[in-house]
């Protein structure tokens, strides 16, 4: 049994899930154009929930994609907070046992935490990538 079997998957039930997802493909074939290779992507547990799983070089990259229409709440890096980051943190360690055992090319990689944070409207936004956000 593979990784992605064994969690449940995000289902794509509402509006600014269908619109979350959408950004979270911009910002995959972002970092993949920058070297990154893809794994998996909406992994879920019960601390939380993992936007994309990455790899560059000997690092496994755990990535959190905000997107924010309207800054009247902030731009979309604005939107992470201290909490938020321990989560994505939290969420990352949880699930990490189970990812190496469905990647075991893996197994001996560094851990790093990025952000893609994407503001704007379709067709004028911005994008921006930050690397190792906890560091």
């Amino acid at each position: 049994m593979t990784y992605t079997q064994t969690l449940p998957k995000l289902q794509l039930n509402s509006p600014n899930q269908r619109t979350g997802h959408q950004y979270e493909k911009k910002a995959r074939s972002f970092l993949e154009s920058h070297g990154l290779e893809f794994l998996d992507q909406n992994l879920r547990c019960k601390v939380g929930e993992i936007d994309l799983l990455m790899t560059d070089g000997f690092e496994l990259v755990f990535v959190e994609v905000r997107y924010r229409k309207q800054a009247n709440f902030g731009n979309g890096l604005e939107s992470i907070s201290f909490r938020k980051l321990k989560r994505f943190r939290m969420t990352a360690t949880y699930l990490l046992p189970s990812i190496k055992a469905s990647y075991p090319h893996v197994k001996n990689y560094q851990m790093r935490f990025d952000v893609v944070y994407i503001d704007g409207v379709a067709g004028a936004e911005s994008m921006d990538w930050i690397k190792n956000i906890l560091q």
